[in-house]
């Protein structure tokens, strides 16, 4: 990671090779995992280009509560048709229907989201003739992430 600050560049690489950018409520942030305190931190992206994200830490408040908000949900294995498992990643996250919903996407299979109700740490199948009116929210709201 890159940061810049006036016109000098800083550039920045953390001790762990996990760091997640997602958006929660169009608002883009970025989670990085300490692996050897097991700790979560969460980052507000306050500016992104091709090559530097710019963050910023939000407190220790913001962070516990988005925390407690959404880490049931981050990382996820789904059961296919055929029964093999698919590792996914929370990806963004927006209301449909008073509902909140969470994209989900595979760092193997590209271009292929994974759209689920989150509700009580738990992702639900979104009814079949709902999903289209889903994906095109998710349109909407995140254009730059199709």
């Amino acid at each position: 990671m890159q940061y810049l600050k006036g016109a000098f560049a800083l550039h920045i690489k953390f001790a762990t090779s996990h760091q997640y950018l997602f958006s929660h409520h169009q608002v883009q942030h970025a989670l990085i995992i300490w692996d050897k305190e097991s700790r979560k931190d969460i980052y507000l992206v306050d500016t992104e280009t091709p090559d530097t994200l710019t963050l910023r830490y939000p407190g220790e408040t913001y962070r516990e509560r988005l925390l407690d908000e959404l880490e049931p949900y981050f990382f996820q294995v789904l059961l296919t048709e055929d029964d093999s498992e698919i590792a996914v990643i929370l990806g963004a996250t927006f209301d449909f229907q008073d509902q909140l919903v969470g994209m989900y996407y595979s760092k193997t299979e590209k271009h292929t989201p994974y759209f689920f109700y989150l509700q009580n740490g738990q992702l639900l199948d979104i009814l079949e003739i709902d999903y289209t009116a889903v994906i095109e929210q998710f349109r909407l709201l995140y254009p730059q992430m199709l």
